[in-house]
């Protein structure tokens, strides 16, 4: 797969975060709360097939979660 900066990747990923914080409770009824993020890396090539990737996306997704 490509390269891609480790930490651009980082930076957006606190971006995000701090988008969607607010759709977050602080206290999530009571008990302890947090949040999970879920990284996907996917090949966006024209041909689909078992061979090196040359054009990829990374995507998160966010969801709140009880402990």
């Amino acid at each position: 797969m490509p390269l891609f900066d480790t930490q651009e990747l980082y930076e957006t990923m606190r971006m995000l975060v701090d988008v969607d914080k607010d759709w977050f409770p602080d206290n999530m009824n009571d008990l302890p709360g947090q949040f999970y993020m879920r990284m996907a890396h996917i090949s966006t090539d024209p041909i689909m097939g078992v061979k090196t990737a040359y054009k990829t996306k990374i995507f998160a997704m966010l969801s709140p979660t009880k402990l």
